[in-house]
């Protein structure tokens, strides 16, 4: 299924008929007819005009599988509202998603700095124990990253 014959089911769903759509988003009845009938494939700027006929958010009118963070991203980059609409759960969990590696990965750098700072702080004899135990820890499977797919996570 591509965007067209998504818009034409949505607005089935929502009891909208084509001709009451081309009106609201100020395009010729046929043009629309033609994106929906062929599956063509639609512009963006039409798009954003559809979901709010709609009411719903662009990410919503594509078909699924597509990757919704970098349309996420891209519509905040620019502004863009997100309606609420069907699939307001799932966006929310892509956002509050992406919060959370953001903190992961900033609690890893923080960490990363802290222990940085506590090695600076020794000397040369030192910072040689401190290589010597991290490296001993890394062998112990207790402390060691599991790798899962595209990233690591902790056992």
């Amino acid at each position: 299924m591509g965007i067209g014959e998504r818009i034409g089911q949505i607005a089935k769903m929502k009891k909208i008929s084509l001709k009451e759509l081309s009106r609201q988003i100020d395009i010729p009845y046929t043009t629309l007819y033609h994106m929906v009938s062929r599956d063509s494939k639609v512009d963006f700027d039409t798009v954003c005009k559809v979901a709010n006929a709609l009411g719903v958010r662009v990410p919503d009118l594509y078909p699924e599988g597509m990757q919704a963070e970098p349309i996420l991203n891209w519509m905040e980059s620019k502004g863009i509202p997100i309606v609420v609409g069907p699939g307001e759960a799932y966006w929310n969990s892509v956002k509050e998603y992406k919060e959370r590696q953001e903190k992961s990965a900033q609690q890893k750098d923080d960490r990363e700095t802290k222990l940085l700072e506590y090695f600076r702080k020794l000397n040369n004899t030192g910072q040689d124990v401190a290589l010597e135990r991290v490296q001993e820890l890394t062998q112990l499977n207790k402390y060691q990253l599991q790798s899962v797919d595209s990233g690591s996570t902790e056992k």
